[in-house]
């Protein structure tokens, strides 16, 4: 499809499509967590299980009321179902509320045990730090925020509601815990979420390096890369060309529908190239090779080419060597948007240096597959790529019920031309006939040198008479007043490409015998 505001044409690839990017949660929250193994879930609650038998030990050193220690036996069934409803219960299958549960039961079970103490002077408030560390660690903001709720609930309404708490000592002690609470909960939350932030960058820099190692399209990785990393709403990436920077290869941009960040590669339509010098300050960019992140300038009231109207704030990534870049991606934000740390900011300096390496891998990739694929001396396919090549057109021509013609070639006495005027005229000669001859066929045509002085030519949608008609054109602009012997074949139901082209060469050698200086068609 495609974007008719930008020109840009749109084709999903494997390697993008495996870096989509549903959307940047708050954090993954107690579902991720649930969805881990069983056996995983219980080592994970091992450190809070020790932690409150600790507390609990130490909790317990006071004179306790004896009448009132069956509180206990209920208190620690409670504190028990807690930890079974974390590990047991099928939480992918339950609505998100029921992740507050076990909180709710735990709060319950430390309620009974501060009832043991009659003069409320025991430790067993400390335990509700528990459910805030959980929830701090794998909970999202909201299961922090209820988490505490519920806390404060059971801090809060014994005093208020039963007898033999004293509320001069409780109140001091429990707006300490919640302050506590509050704290440890809001430190260990944005601890927990700067690692999460770096892993899940590393994880898409990992992603990301691997892909560039086996794509076809680095620049289509790069730029899911980048946009998974920041979150944008569309990444571009450029190549800078020589000369006046034009080029833009590709982009990554948000696609209508469920899913707003989905990655989609794009590539531009003719006529909406975008001359980098002219829309960014590319030079300095290059010279210093670094990460630049700007928002649009609040005094700035018009649309210009630097900022478009839907344009919020842009990053820009240096792709190449460091000091030496070769082109740059940019990402861009339409509505409010989230500067990248610095952490990711360095993981966006690594990528864009990987990416770097990987486009010179693939074009070295492709000089060595056009070496191998082209012959040296005449610039044609050589006999490896017409195989590939006259299958194709084969399947092509019996998928469409089309003609097909094939000619093979061969210059009547190369040798004694050799002989005569030495190999390197010889070469020439080759070179020249091979220029000539392709400047007047049409695109569609495939002309390649078979061997030696022998060459073969695939004519699709050409029946034999009209192919008879070309190669007489050829023989006439044969150059040095050297002349070819040719047989012509058209194409049977049945014919696969040796069979084909075994007719053709055989009426070449019928062409030979008969005197040279001629076409011959094999009707068959």
């Amino acid at each position: 499809m495609t974007d008719p505001h930008r020109g840009y044409t749109t084709e999903p690839t494997h390697s993008v499509r495996s870096l989509e990017v549903v959307g940047r949660a708050d954090l993954p929250g107690a579902v991720s967590w649930a969805r881990t193994s069983r056996r995983v879930r219980l080592r994970q609650l091992v450190p809070f299980v020790l932690l409150g038998l600790l507390s609990v030990s130490l909790a317990v050193i006071p004179e306790t009321d004896r009448d009132r220690a069956v509180w206990l036996w209920p208190a620690g069934i409670l504190l028990i179902t807690s930890g079974f409803q974390m590990v047991l219960m099928p939480w992918h299958r339950l609505h998100s509320l029921w992740r507050h549960a076990p909180v709710a039961t735990f709060c319950i079970g430390v309620l009974l045990l501060r009832e043991i103490d009659s003069q409320g002077t025991t430790g067993f408030g400390v335990l509700l730090l528990l459910p805030i560390i959980w929830q701090a660690i794998y909970g999202s903001r909201m299961d922090l925020a209820i988490a505490f709720a519920q806390i404060t609930a059971v801090l809060v309404v014994p005093v208020l509601v039963l007898d033999g708490y004293p509320i001069r000592h409780e109140i001091p002690r429990t707006m300490l815990l919640l302050a506590v609470a509050a704290a440890l909960g809001t430190v260990m939350r944005t601890l927990i979420g700067t690692v999460r932030d770096h892993n899940r960058a590393m994880q898409t820099v990992v992603t990301v390096s691997r892909l560039l190692h086996s794509a076809v399209d680095p620049m289509g990785v790069f730029a899911a890369g980048v946009r998974s990393l920041t979150g944008a709403d569309a990444v571009t990436v450029f190549r800078a060309d020589t000369g006046d920077h034009r080029g833009l290869q590709t982009a990554v941009v948000a696609t209508p529908g469920p899913e707003p960040l989905v990655s989609q590669l794009m590539t531009p339509d003719r006529g909406h190239e975008r001359d980098l010098a002219s829309t960014w300050f590319l030079e300095p960019l290059l010279t210093q090779g670094e990460v630049v992140y700007e928002s649009r300038p609040p005094s700035l009231d018009a649309p210009t080419a630097q900022w478009p109207a839907e344009v919020a704030a842009r990053l820009v990534v240096p792709i190449g060597s460091f000091g030496s870049p070769i082109g740059l991606a940019e990402a861009t934000w339409t509505g409010r948007p989230r500067r990248p740390s610095r952490f990711e900011q360095s993981a966006l300096v690594l990528l864009g240096i990987d990416v770097g390496r990987a486009l010179e891998r693939v074009e070295e990739m492709e000089v060595l597959d056009d070496q191998a694929h082209r012959d040296g001396l005449t610039g044609l396919p050589n006999r490896r790529a017409w195989d590939d090549l006259i299958d194709h057109e084969l399947d092509t021509a019996h998928r469409l019920h089309r003609d097909l013609a094939v000619a093979v070639i061969d210059l009547d006495h190369f040798k004694a031309y050799n002989d005569r005027h030495g190999h390197l005229a010889g070469d020439d000669l080759l070179r020249r006939a091979a220029e000539v001859w392709s400047g007047a066929l049409r695109g569609v045509d495939i002309l390649a040198r078979w061997g030696g002085e022998e060459f073969v030519l695939a004519l699709p949608g050409t029946s034999l008479e009209e192919a008879e008609r070309v190669l007489q054109r050829l023989q006439a602009i044969t150059p040095e007043g050297q002349s070819f012997s040719a047989g012509v074949t058209g194409l049977t139901a049945d014919d696969d490409a040796e069979q084909v082209v075994a007719a053709a060469d055989a009426a070449m050698y019928q062409a030979k015998a008969a005197g040279r200086n001629r076409v011959v068609s094999s009707r068959r």
